[in-house]
């Protein structure tokens, strides 16, 4: 399973934000969950 360089810097720089901003984060994903 190959990652693109794209992806990658997104989860590098993603999953910081979900490890000390759970809360922020899981009310951006449940925003754009009930707009989408």
């Amino acid at each position: 399973m190959q990652l693109s360089p794209v992806l990658g810097l997104f989860l590098l720089f993603q999953l910081p934000l979900l490890l000390f901003q759970p809360v922020d984060r899981a009310v951006q994903l449940i925003g754009v969950f009930l707009v989408g």
